[in-house]
């Protein structure tokens, strides 16, 4: 399985516990480990967001972002590749 496929099944189930209630909900999710490219706002920080990413593509953050408003959870996406020369997306999610 590469790596790819890993951390969309990761952000998958994730999502998936975040939406049941009483489940442990950091028991997938975890904090993307570059946090030096979108700072989160105040608000966010308070409510501990969860970074999702990095994504190669507008259209697939779009993607994560909607299914976690779907299931009632508000979401930001930022671009990281300011200070690289990589294309990254990255997709942030709190209550």
């Amino acid at each position: 399985m590469n790596k790819l496929k890993t951390r969309f099944l990761i952000a998958a189930c994730s999502l998936i516990l975040m939406a049941l209630p009483g489940a442990p909900a950091r028991a997938i999710a975890r904090q993307s480990e570059t946090n030096a490219f979108a700072p989160p706002t105040s608000a966010v920080a308070v409510q501990r967001a969860r970074r999702y990413g990095p994504y190669a593509t507008l259209r697939r953050a779009n993607e994560v972002a909607n299914y976690a408003r779907r299931n009632g959870y508000k979401a930001k996406i930022y671009y990281g590749g300011v200070y690289d020369t990589s294309r990254a997306y990255y997709v942030d999610v709190w209550r």
